[in-house]
C-alpha cells in the first residue's frame, strides 16, 4: 500500500482475507503475510483491525498468531 506507517486507527477487511486465503500453499501464506504485514504497519499504535470473515479455523489461527507475535 501507498499510505503512511501508522496513518490509520482502523482497519476494516470484509472478507478479502477469507477470500484470498484459499489453501495453506507457500504462495498463499506469503500473500497473507504480507497482506497481515501491511495492516500492522499502517496501523497506529492501539489501533483496531476488525476483520469480517468466516473464521474458518486455519485462516483465524493464522491471523490471530500474526499480529501475536507483534
Amino acid at each position: 500500500m501507498t499510505f503512511a506507517d501508522d496513518e490509520f486507527t482502523v482497519v476494516l477487511d470484509k472478507g478479502t482475507v477469507d477470500a484470498m486465503f484459499t489453501d495453506s500453499t507457500p504462495e498463499v501464506v506469503c500473500r497473507i503475510d504480507k497482506l497481515l504485514h501491511e495492516v500492522g504497519r499502517v496501523l497506529r499504535v492501539g489501533g483496531r483491525f476488525v476483520c469480517i470473515s468466516l473464521a474458518q479455523e486455519h485462516i483465524a489461527s493464522h491471523i490471530i498468531q500474526s499480529f501475536a507475535d507483534k
